[in-house]
């Protein structure tokens, strides 16, 4: 560890990662205590509730409070605020669905149930299979979820049916879960692709485009009911003008 004092502060490098009395190192220090906090709730998640699916749900939020910095998340931006969210519940609960598979076919001392075509072997190999037919949704809304950018609307939708097998046929609730959620991210996407398409024509427009509304300025007591409406669109007589 190399310090060196600077004439208007301080600054410390701790193996090339710099920090200064400027306040550069306090989103570094945010960052950590937020992952800190979010694996300690991980940790008391399995020792409360066994591991509760739900409950990333709620705790993955945490993320959150994620800043960019100089260091640990140099390339993370108000874009990517979501990305953490999204990615750690779909992370979580692809990893836990092997877990809950390999729980059903495992019976405790008794070893594995594992028969080539038996049913314990169909059954993680079925399961298995579907849980894979989730990925291609998590892989592309998280995607786009970190880029933030325009894609191809025809990629999320041919990812949507990929989901209703799981959901349907699945054994292990995890998958259908997984399916669901591939569902939600699918429309999700397409959804804001299509704003995102419209922000792009906007933007090549050489002209700005205003839109201007009027609420019911004057209650019908009056002589001219809507005099901003009319004043716009020039129908409004300079005598009314004068009277005001």
């Amino acid at each position: 560890m190399m310090a060196r004092l600077c004439w208007r502060g301080w600054r410390l490098n701790l193996g090339g990662y710099t920090v200064t009395n400027k306040g550069a190192w306090m989103p570094a220090v945010g960052n950590v205590a937020t992952v800190m906090c979010f694996a300690i709730c991980l940790i008391l998640n399995v020792n409360i509730t066994g591991g509760s699916n739900r409950a990333i749900f709620f705790l993955a939020f945490i993320l959150l409070l994620l800043n960019q910095d100089s260091g640990f998340v140099a390339g993370f931006g108000d874009k990517q605020r979501y990305f953490p969210v999204t990615v750690v519940i779909s992370a979580y609960l692809i990893l836990t669905a092997p877990y809950s598979i390999w729980e059903d076919v495992w019976h405790g001392n008794a070893g594995w149930g594992l028969e080539i075509g038996g049913p314990d072997c169909s059954f993680a190999v079925k399961n298995a299979a579907l849980l894979i037919l989730t990925f291609p949704s998590h892989i592309l809304f998280n995607r786009f979820v970190w880029s933030y950018t325009k894609q191809t609307d025809s990629m999320s939708l041919l990812t949507f049916p990929l989901n209703l097998p799981p959901i349907i046929t699945a054994d292990v609730i995890v998958a259908k879960i997984l399916g669901l959620l591939g569902i939600i991210y699918s429309l999700g996407q397409y959804q804001a692709t299509i704003y995102l398409r419209i922000e792009l024509y906007l933007g090549k427009l050489s002209q700005p485009v205003k839109v201007i509304a009027f609420r019911h300025e004057k209650g019908v007591r009056f002589q001219s009911t809507c005099l901003g409406s009319a004043a716009i669109a020039g129908i409004l007589p300079v005598s009314a003008i004068a009277d005001t």
